[in-house]
């Protein structure tokens, strides 16, 4: 695996990065346009993003400030989107 693949950001320094909530990285997550990997530190299950997830992430801030709706975005940089 490159160093540019592995998941190691935790969700605090991921927000900071983005400009964005916990609440809506979950909520970019559940809908399938983020996927971060799943670590067990202790007794802990923490969420650990990729440098390629914060480019995702980062271009889907853009576009949202653009005037694209989530979906929209998400399909412009072919990435999934659960539900309607």
């Amino acid at each position: 695996m490159s160093w540019h693949k592995k998941k190691n950001i935790g969700i605090t320094e991921a927000t900071r990065q983005l400009g964005i909530s916990p609440e809506r990285l979950r909520y970019w997550e559940a809908k399938g346009i983020i996927t971060p990997a799943y670590e067990r530190v202790g007794s802990k299950v923490v969420r650990k993003f990729s440098e390629v997830d914060i480019s995702i992430g980062l271009e889907i801030v853009k576009m949202l400030q653009d005037g694209f709706a989530l979906r929209g975005a998400a399909r412009h940089l072919n990435r999934p989107y659960k539900g309607e």
